[in-house]
Protein backbone atom coordinates (compact mmCIF):
# COMPACT_ATOMS: atom_id res chain seq x y z
CA UNK A 1 0.00 0.00 0.00
CA UNK A 2 1.15 3.69 -0.87
CA UNK A 3 0.60 6.75 1.07
CA UNK A 4 -0.34 10.31 0.41
CA UNK A 5 1.25 11.86 3.71
CA UNK A 6 -0.20 15.30 4.83
CA UNK A 7 -0.37 17.39 7.76
CA UNK A 8 -2.54 20.36 8.34
CA UNK A 9 -2.65 21.77 12.04
CA UNK A 10 -2.95 25.32 13.06
CA UNK A 11 -4.66 27.61 10.51
CA UNK A 12 -8.72 26.68 8.79
CA UNK A 13 -7.00 28.43 5.65
CA UNK A 14 -4.51 25.02 5.88
CA UNK A 15 -7.91 23.09 5.02
CA UNK A 16 -9.14 25.40 2.48
CA UNK A 17 -5.92 24.25 0.47
CA UNK A 18 -6.01 20.72 1.78
CA UNK A 19 -9.94 20.84 -0.19
CA UNK A 20 -8.06 22.45 -3.27
CA UNK A 21 -5.49 20.01 -3.64
CA UNK A 22 -8.25 17.21 -2.90
CA UNK A 23 -10.22 18.13 -5.75
CA UNK A 24 -7.27 18.34 -8.10
CA UNK A 25 -5.91 14.39 -6.68
CA UNK A 26 -9.65 13.18 -7.24
CA UNK A 27 -9.91 14.63 -10.61
CA UNK A 28 -6.36 14.39 -12.04
CA UNK A 29 -4.26 12.10 -9.82
CA UNK A 30 -5.90 8.63 -10.87
CA UNK A 31 -5.44 7.07 -7.41
CA UNK A 32 -5.87 3.92 -7.45
CA UNK A 33 -6.67 1.27 -4.73
CA UNK A 34 -3.17 1.11 -3.37
CA UNK A 35 -3.02 4.41 -2.31
CA UNK A 36 -4.45 6.24 0.54
CA UNK A 37 -4.05 9.58 2.12
CA UNK A 38 -2.65 10.02 5.62
CA UNK A 39 -4.11 12.89 7.21
CA UNK A 40 -2.07 14.03 10.21
CA UNK A 41 -3.85 16.93 12.08
CA UNK A 42 -6.09 17.97 14.70
CA UNK A 43 -9.91 16.63 15.95
CA UNK A 44 -11.08 19.82 14.38
CA UNK A 45 -9.95 19.78 11.45
CA UNK A 46 -10.80 15.95 11.02
CA UNK A 47 -14.30 16.34 11.78
CA UNK A 48 -14.31 19.88 9.34
CA UNK A 49 -13.04 17.35 6.24
CA UNK A 50 -15.37 14.48 7.30
CA UNK A 51 -17.94 16.89 6.61
CA UNK A 52 -16.67 17.88 3.29
CA UNK A 53 -18.27 16.24 -0.29
CA UNK A 54 -14.57 15.57 -1.39
CA UNK A 55 -14.11 13.10 1.82
CA UNK A 56 -13.98 9.90 1.07
CA UNK A 57 -13.27 6.42 3.08
CA UNK A 58 -9.13 6.74 0.93
CA UNK A 59 -8.54 9.35 3.64
CA UNK A 60 -7.17 8.19 7.03
CA UNK A 61 -6.76 10.25 10.43
CA UNK A 62 -4.19 10.50 12.74
CA UNK A 63 -4.55 13.08 15.55
CA UNK A 64 -3.02 15.36 17.54
CA UNK A 65 -4.70 18.18 19.52
CA UNK A 66 -1.31 19.83 21.13
CA UNK A 67 0.50 21.46 18.08
CA UNK A 68 -0.74 25.31 18.26
CA UNK A 69 2.04 27.26 16.99
CA UNK A 70 3.68 27.62 13.04
CA UNK A 71 6.68 26.10 14.35
CA UNK A 72 5.35 22.67 15.77
CA UNK A 73 2.58 22.48 12.53
CA UNK A 74 5.88 22.62 10.25
CA UNK A 75 8.20 20.25 12.10
CA UNK A 76 4.93 17.90 12.45
CA UNK A 77 5.54 15.53 9.63
CA UNK A 78 8.87 14.26 11.57
CA UNK A 79 6.15 12.55 13.53
CA UNK A 80 5.44 10.08 10.77
CA UNK A 81 7.30 6.89 11.94
CA UNK A 82 5.87 7.15 15.05
CA UNK A 83 2.70 6.95 13.54
CA UNK A 84 0.46 3.78 14.20
CA UNK A 85 -0.48 4.13 9.90
CA UNK A 86 3.05 4.13 8.83
CA UNK A 87 2.97 0.23 9.06
CA UNK A 88 0.65 0.09 6.59
CA UNK A 89 2.27 1.54 3.99
CA UNK A 90 5.56 0.82 1.56
CA UNK A 91 5.99 3.93 -0.26
CA UNK A 92 5.06 7.44 1.03
CA UNK A 93 5.11 10.90 -0.84
CA UNK A 94 4.93 13.85 1.76
CA UNK A 95 3.07 16.73 0.36
CA UNK A 96 2.23 20.41 1.68
CA UNK A 97 -0.64 21.79 0.52
CA UNK A 98 0.30 24.26 -1.65
CA UNK A 99 0.00 21.65 -4.28
CA UNK A 100 -2.04 20.91 -7.37
CA UNK A 101 -2.05 17.25 -9.05
CA UNK A 102 -2.83 17.47 -12.50
CA UNK A 103 -1.59 13.71 -13.73
CA UNK A 104 -1.10 10.18 -13.01
CA UNK A 105 0.18 10.53 -8.83
CA UNK A 106 1.03 6.32 -9.26
CA UNK A 107 4.07 7.25 -11.99
CA UNK A 108 5.47 9.51 -8.85
CA UNK A 109 4.93 6.17 -6.75
CA UNK A 110 7.12 4.11 -9.90
CA UNK A 111 10.32 6.40 -9.06
CA UNK A 112 10.81 5.05 -5.60
CA UNK A 113 13.47 2.24 -5.95
CA UNK A 114 16.08 2.90 -3.33
CA UNK A 115 16.21 3.71 0.23
CA UNK A 116 16.58 7.86 0.03
CA UNK A 117 14.45 10.83 -0.35
CA UNK A 118 13.45 11.96 -3.62
CA UNK A 119 12.63 15.64 -3.76
CA UNK A 120 12.95 18.80 -6.39
CA UNK A 121 15.83 20.75 -6.82
CA UNK A 122 15.54 24.16 -5.34
CA UNK A 123 18.05 26.47 -4.38
CA UNK A 124 21.69 25.78 -2.86
CA UNK A 125 23.61 25.12 0.35
CA UNK A 126 25.61 28.00 0.36
CA UNK A 127 22.96 30.38 -1.11
CA UNK A 128 22.99 33.78 1.37
CA UNK A 129 18.97 33.47 2.10
CA UNK A 130 19.61 30.00 4.45
CA UNK A 131 16.33 28.52 3.75
CA UNK A 132 18.46 25.27 2.32
CA UNK A 133 20.12 25.56 5.53
CA UNK A 134 24.16 27.81 5.10
CA UNK A 135 24.33 28.05 8.32
CA UNK A 136 24.16 24.41 9.08
CA UNK A 137 26.85 23.40 6.25
CA UNK A 138 29.46 26.11 7.13
CA UNK A 139 32.66 25.32 5.27
CA UNK A 140 31.37 22.06 4.78
CA UNK A 141 29.95 22.81 1.32
CA UNK A 142 33.13 23.08 -0.18
CA UNK A 143 33.15 19.76 0.32
CA UNK A 144 30.18 18.84 -2.49
CA UNK A 145 30.93 19.54 -6.11
CA UNK A 146 26.84 19.98 -6.56
CA UNK A 147 25.36 22.24 -4.60
CA UNK A 148 22.02 22.15 -5.96
CA UNK A 149 19.61 21.87 -2.88
CA UNK A 150 15.66 20.32 -2.88
CA UNK A 151 12.80 21.64 -1.26
CA UNK A 152 11.31 19.84 1.17
CA UNK A 153 7.40 20.61 0.24
CA UNK A 154 7.69 16.94 -1.77
CA UNK A 155 9.33 14.55 -0.43
CA UNK A 156 9.39 11.03 -1.74
CA UNK A 157 10.63 7.71 -0.05
CA UNK A 158 10.31 4.04 1.05
CA UNK A 159 9.13 3.32 4.71
CA UNK A 160 12.58 1.87 5.98
CA UNK A 161 15.09 1.74 8.53
CA UNK A 162 17.37 4.38 6.48
CA UNK A 163 14.65 7.28 5.99
CA UNK A 164 13.17 6.16 9.22
CA UNK A 165 16.35 6.87 11.12
CA UNK A 166 17.10 9.71 9.20
CA UNK A 167 13.89 11.31 10.44
CA UNK A 168 15.37 10.44 14.18
CA UNK A 169 19.13 12.03 13.02
CA UNK A 170 16.93 15.43 11.40
CA UNK A 171 15.03 15.58 14.91
CA UNK A 172 18.00 15.52 17.56
CA UNK A 173 19.88 17.88 15.02
CA UNK A 174 17.04 20.37 15.25
CA UNK A 175 17.06 20.32 19.66
CA UNK A 176 20.50 21.28 19.05
CA UNK A 177 20.10 24.21 16.95
CA UNK A 178 16.65 25.48 16.13
CA UNK A 179 16.74 27.69 12.60
CA UNK A 180 14.55 30.30 11.23
CA UNK A 181 13.36 28.23 8.32
CA UNK A 182 11.74 25.65 10.41
CA UNK A 183 12.43 22.03 9.57
CA UNK A 184 13.61 22.69 5.77
CA UNK A 185 17.24 23.22 6.62
CA UNK A 186 17.56 20.14 8.61
CA UNK A 187 16.17 18.16 5.70
CA UNK A 188 18.40 19.14 3.37
CA UNK A 189 21.47 19.00 5.78
CA UNK A 190 21.35 15.95 7.02
CA UNK A 191 20.44 13.98 3.70
CA UNK A 192 23.80 15.60 2.13
CA UNK A 193 25.72 14.76 4.62
CA UNK A 194 24.35 10.80 5.00
CA UNK A 195 24.50 10.91 0.80
CA UNK A 196 20.36 9.77 1.27
CA UNK A 197 18.62 12.10 -1.65
CA UNK A 198 18.34 12.67 -5.25
CA UNK A 199 17.09 15.76 -6.36
CA UNK A 200 17.16 14.97 -10.05
CA UNK A 201 14.48 12.64 -10.75
CA UNK A 202 11.34 14.13 -9.36
CA UNK A 203 12.49 17.28 -11.84
CA UNK A 204 10.51 15.80 -14.68
CA UNK A 205 7.28 15.31 -13.09
CA UNK A 206 7.15 18.14 -10.38
CA UNK A 207 7.74 21.51 -10.31
CA UNK A 208 7.19 25.04 -8.52
CA UNK A 209 5.53 28.16 -9.56
CA UNK A 210 4.85 26.78 -12.86
CA UNK A 211 1.45 28.31 -13.80
CA UNK A 212 1.19 26.61 -17.25
CA UNK A 213 -1.86 24.31 -17.06
CA UNK A 214 -0.60 22.56 -20.26
CA UNK A 215 1.95 21.49 -18.58
CA UNK A 216 3.37 17.71 -18.69
CA UNK A 217 4.59 18.16 -14.91
CA UNK A 218 2.04 15.77 -12.55
CA UNK A 219 2.70 17.78 -9.50
CA UNK A 220 2.58 21.27 -9.35
CA UNK A 221 3.97 23.45 -6.11
CA UNK A 222 3.16 27.00 -5.02
CA UNK A 223 5.78 27.36 -2.16
CA UNK A 224 6.07 31.06 -0.63
CA UNK A 225 7.19 30.25 2.89
CA UNK A 226 5.31 28.58 5.94
CA UNK A 227 2.18 30.32 6.88
CA UNK A 228 1.91 32.39 3.98
CA UNK A 229 -2.03 31.44 2.88
CA UNK A 230 -2.76 35.12 1.61
CA UNK A 231 -1.63 34.46 -2.04
CA UNK A 232 -1.23 30.86 -2.43
CA UNK A 233 -5.68 30.39 -2.15
CA UNK A 234 -6.01 32.78 -5.08
CA UNK A 235 -3.86 31.51 -7.36
CA UNK A 236 -4.59 28.08 -6.69
CA UNK A 237 -7.93 28.31 -7.57
CA UNK A 238 -7.44 29.73 -10.30
CA UNK A 239 -4.87 27.11 -11.93
CA UNK A 240 -7.49 24.47 -10.68
CA UNK A 241 -10.08 26.46 -12.83
CA UNK A 242 -7.74 26.34 -15.38
CA UNK A 243 -7.03 22.79 -15.13
CA UNK A 244 -10.66 21.89 -14.68
CA UNK A 245 -11.67 24.14 -17.95
CA UNK A 246 -9.27 22.24 -20.13
CA UNK A 247 -10.90 19.25 -19.18
CA UNK A 248 -14.66 20.31 -19.37
CA UNK A 249 -14.41 22.24 -22.96
CA UNK A 250 -12.93 18.68 -24.33
CA UNK A 251 -16.17 16.66 -22.32
CA UNK A 252 -18.53 19.33 -24.34
CA UNK A 253 -16.44 19.15 -27.90
CA UNK A 254 -16.98 15.34 -27.33
CA UNK A 255 -20.72 15.50 -26.34
CA UNK A 256 -21.53 18.04 -29.55
CA UNK A 257 -19.63 15.65 -32.01
CA UNK A 258 -21.67 12.71 -30.79
CA UNK A 259 -25.33 14.74 -30.98
CA UNK A 260 -23.85 15.83 -34.14
CA UNK A 261 -23.06 12.66 -35.54
CA UNK A 262 -25.49 10.04 -33.12
CA UNK A 263 -28.47 11.84 -32.27
CA UNK A 264 -29.96 14.68 -34.66
CA UNK A 265 -30.18 12.38 -37.17
CA UNK A 266 -32.21 10.05 -34.79
CA UNK A 267 -34.53 12.55 -34.53
CA UNK A 268 -34.50 14.37 -37.73
CA UNK A 269 -33.00 17.22 -37.41
CA UNK A 270 -30.55 18.38 -39.88
CA UNK A 271 -28.90 21.47 -38.00
CA UNK A 272 -25.50 21.25 -35.53
CA UNK A 273 -25.52 21.00 -31.87
CA UNK A 274 -24.70 24.75 -30.74
CA UNK A 275 -23.14 26.94 -27.99
CA UNK A 276 -26.48 28.09 -26.75
CA UNK A 277 -26.20 26.37 -23.20
CA UNK A 278 -22.50 26.63 -22.99
CA UNK A 279 -22.56 28.09 -19.17
CA UNK A 280 -24.92 25.10 -18.17
CA UNK A 281 -23.00 22.60 -19.91
CA UNK A 282 -19.99 23.84 -17.85
CA UNK A 283 -21.53 23.60 -14.79
CA UNK A 284 -23.00 19.94 -15.46
CA UNK A 285 -19.51 18.85 -16.20
CA UNK A 286 -17.64 20.66 -13.74
CA UNK A 287 -20.27 19.20 -10.88
CA UNK A 288 -19.57 15.11 -12.35
CA UNK A 289 -15.51 15.79 -12.76
CA UNK A 290 -15.58 14.87 -8.69
CA UNK A 291 -15.44 10.91 -8.35
CA UNK A 292 -17.03 10.50 -5.30
CA UNK A 293 -20.64 11.26 -7.15
CA UNK A 294 -21.47 7.78 -8.72
CA UNK A 295 -24.97 7.64 -8.71
CA UNK A 296 -27.11 10.73 -10.65
CA UNK A 297 -31.14 10.98 -10.47
CA UNK A 298 -31.78 13.07 -13.90
CA UNK A 299 -35.62 13.76 -14.10
CA UNK A 300 -36.18 14.91 -17.95
CA UNK A 301 -34.25 13.01 -19.96
CA UNK A 302 -36.02 14.36 -22.86
CA UNK A 303 -33.21 13.10 -25.87
CA UNK A 304 -30.36 12.71 -23.20
CA UNK A 305 -28.24 15.69 -23.98
CA UNK A 306 -27.06 16.06 -20.25
CA UNK A 307 -27.01 12.61 -19.77
CA UNK A 308 -24.76 11.84 -22.28
CA UNK A 309 -22.59 15.04 -21.07
CA UNK A 310 -22.46 13.48 -17.18
CA UNK A 311 -21.21 10.23 -18.83
CA UNK A 312 -18.34 11.29 -20.75
CA UNK A 313 -17.29 13.82 -17.89
CA UNK A 314 -17.42 10.50 -15.35
CA UNK A 315 -17.47 7.35 -17.27
CA UNK A 316 -17.92 5.54 -13.76
CA UNK A 317 -21.64 7.19 -13.68
CA UNK A 318 -24.23 5.34 -12.92
CA UNK A 319 -27.32 7.58 -14.14
CA UNK A 320 -31.20 6.93 -13.47
CA UNK A 321 -33.38 8.63 -16.12
CA UNK A 322 -36.80 9.86 -15.85
CA UNK A 323 -38.79 10.88 -18.73
CA UNK A 324 -42.79 10.78 -19.62
CA UNK A 325 -41.56 9.47 -22.78
CA UNK A 326 -43.96 11.36 -24.69
CA UNK A 327 -41.20 12.69 -27.38
CA UNK A 328 -41.46 9.27 -29.51
CA UNK A 329 -37.34 9.55 -29.89
CA UNK A 330 -36.86 9.82 -25.84
CA UNK A 331 -36.43 6.06 -25.84
CA UNK A 332 -34.82 5.50 -29.49
CA UNK A 333 -31.56 8.00 -28.00
CA UNK A 334 -31.76 6.42 -24.70
CA UNK A 335 -30.84 3.09 -26.71
CA UNK A 336 -28.10 4.86 -28.86
CA UNK A 337 -26.44 6.31 -25.59
CA UNK A 338 -26.64 3.69 -23.67
CA UNK A 339 -24.86 1.76 -26.56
Amino acid sequence: MNCIFITIFLQIKYVEMFFILLESLSIFGNLDINTEILIYTSTKFMNIIKQSHLYTDKIKFEINDDYDNLDKACKSRLDLFNLHSIQNYEKVIYLDTDILIKGNINNIFDICKEDIFYAVEEGTIDSKLDYWGTSLFKDEANNYEDKTAFCSGILLFKNCSKIKELFEIIKISIKSNEHFFHDQPYFVYNAFKYNLYNNKLLKEYCVNNNFNSNSNFIIHHFPGGPGIHMKKIPVMNEFLMKLKNNIIDKNIENTKNFINENLLPIINNTTKYTNVYENKEKNISNLVLNKNITNVMEFGFNYGFSSLLMLISNPNLKITCIDSGEDKYTTLCYNKIKE
